[in-house]
């Protein structure tokens, strides 16, 4: 992890923060739980990113390339997954308060 990272996870937590101030929603109680559910959605997308999507990486090689084409199926699966990465990414961090921090998440992994 580089510092500008986790300068940007600071940062989207303290964006987050002032959204959920700005709605009136924020309490005691709710401030340390947005912030385990931020570091929960980084380390999962750190297990994606290290574990899984290098899984399937490998798994999408093994798809039959065909000539005289320049653009494979392997590539369009690829493509398909990493919006689809994007899309639940992006729904989970609307579930915790904010898009932006699942889409940043997404883009990182």
């Amino acid at each position: 992890l580089t510092a500008s990272f986790i300068d940007d996870i600071i940062g989207l937590s303290l964006f987050l923060m002032l959204i959920t101030i700005a709605s009136g929603e924020l309490n005691p109680a709710t401030l340390p739980l947005l912030l385990v559910y931020v570091s929960l959605l980084v380390v999962f997308g750190l297990v994606c990113a290290i574990v899984v999507f290098p899984y399937v990486y490998k798994l999408l090689l093994k798809v039959r390339e065909r000539p005289k084409k320049n653009i494979q199926v392997r590539d369009e699966l690829l493509l398909g997954l990493m919006v689809a990465s994007l899309f639940l990414f992006g729904y989970v961090g609307s579930l915790i308060g904010s898009e932006l921090i699942g889409t940043f998440v997404a883009g990182v992994s």
